[in-house]
């Protein structure tokens, strides 16, 4: 589950933690009460966001255990063509495909879109800007008065792209950057372009474009969260967001070598720093299950008892976008990569018609150790596309959660 900080107030914050490498448990304790509960507001969202709709909308549909007549959210992957080689990619078979949405389909698709109507439009690959349509697309999305976001790794910025990428009023491009060190960057992403995507950043920036960074945490670059949130800091980008490496495609075999703790400590420094600082940048970050067996028993089951819930978990993400891949395949939310989660093909039905026999998608997690853990309703029973790579259900608890019973 996803969090957003921004300005947050702090009482007494163990700061002289910023100096030490491990964090005393004092302050995961402190960092719990502070982040989860007393963050847990509206007022950490920028008025007029679309996560901030987005949430608001999600939350109404949630409490009636519905979904929205219109997907919140449509993923468009354009193409599976890709110009990096990151030792964490997620797309495993799709890469051997080579397929890129040509002009009559993205036609085709936009046009779907306009009938659709989803608020937000993310635009995905593959390396989208690898596409001779990217700025079309951009455009036409525009004038159609849809938030629209572009996902790029930032290999083929240039001045003169970042320029065109900024008239098209794209509302935010997000870049991977996994380091501050070219090394590292090399390291982690297989290709040496670390100086060619921090000046492609610092363009967009010049050009008015909103600019949020992402950074995937794996055993090669853990050290290099506080230096990627200064590097943020230094560029002037708007949004920052670290996540840990997820256990599907190349990332499965990285599981094993990433160590959870590192990651949870760097990113509570990170967090006290940035409530020290107050800066402008828009710092998000998604911790993974294994921090709830780190503060497990540190936290009673009286402090949290207003955010138990029942065990039949409503799945936001799927119940409320829907993603599209480059052949047309059409799967709800983001996370559910399989091929058994296809509930249809652009190209055979409207989008409109399959989002109305969309069901409305729950995990149903009786009987198992979630029913009777306290932070099920922060974790949700973690990323059920994982759950069902291992288990082939989405109906069961996350396969790496410590948590025993």
């Amino acid at each position: 589950m996803r969090f957003k900080l921004e300005n947050v107030k702090l009482k007494g914050a163990p700061l002289s933690f910023l100096r030490e490498e491990k964090v005393p448990v004092k302050t995961l304790e402190s960092f719990f009460y502070e982040y989860f509960l007393k963050n847990r507001n509206l007022e950490s969202f920028k008025g007029g966001d679309s996560l901030f709709i987005d949430d608001m909308i999600g939350g109404i549909m949630e409490a009636q255990k519905i979904k929205p007549s219109a997907p919140l959210r449509f993923g468009w992957g354009l193409l599976t063509e890709c110009n990096s080689k990151c030792i964490h990619c997620i797309a495993g078979d799709a890469l051997k495909r080579k397929k890129r949405t040509n002009l009559n389909e993205i036609e085709y698709i936009l046009q779907q879109i306009n009938e659709l109507s989803p608020i937000t439009v993310i635009l995905t690959g593959g390396e989208p800007l690898l596409l001779e349509y990217i700025y079309t697309i951009l455009k036409k999305l525009k004038e159609n008065n849809f938030v629209v976001h572009l996902l790029s790794n930032g290999y083929t910025l240039t001045e003169r792209n970042s320029e065109r990428i900024g008239d098209t009023k794209v509302d935010l491009v997000q870049i991977s950057l996994d380091a501050a060190d070219p090394i590292i960057f090399r390291k982690q992403r297989g290709v040496d372009c670390f100086e060619k995507v921090t000046e492609g950043i610092k363009y967009l920036v010049m050009n008015g474009v909103r600019v949020r960074l992402n950074f995937t945490a794996t055993h090669v670059n853990l050290n290099q969260i506080s230096f990627v949130y200064d590097l943020a800091l230094k560029i002037g980008v708007s949004e920052l967001n670290f996540n840990p490496v997820i256990p599907l495609g190349k990332g499965e075999n990285l599981i094993s070598k990433f160590d959870y703790k590192k990651y949870v400590y760097e990113i509570i420094k990170v967090y006290y720093k940035h409530l020290e600082i107050k800066p402008s940048l828009i710092l998000t970050f998604s911790l993974p299950v294994e921090f709830f067996y780190l503060i497990y028993e540190l936290i009673p089951q009286k402090d949290i008892e207003n955010f138990k819930i029942e065990p039949l978990i409503y799945m936001y993400d799927e119940n409320t976008s829907l993603s599209c891949n480059e052949i047309g395949d059409i799967r709800p939310g983001s996370s559910l990569e399989d091929k058994d989660f296809i509930i249809g093909n652009v190209y055979k039905e409207s989008l409109r018609k399959i989002w109305r026999k969309n069901k409305v998608w729950f995990r149903r997690l009786h009987s198992t150790k979630c029913e009777f853990c306290k932070f099920l309703f922060f974790c949700r029973g973690g990323n059920p596309g994982v759950t069902y790579r291992i288990k082939k259900t989405i109906h069961a608890p996350y396969p790496y959660c410590p948590i025993k019973w």
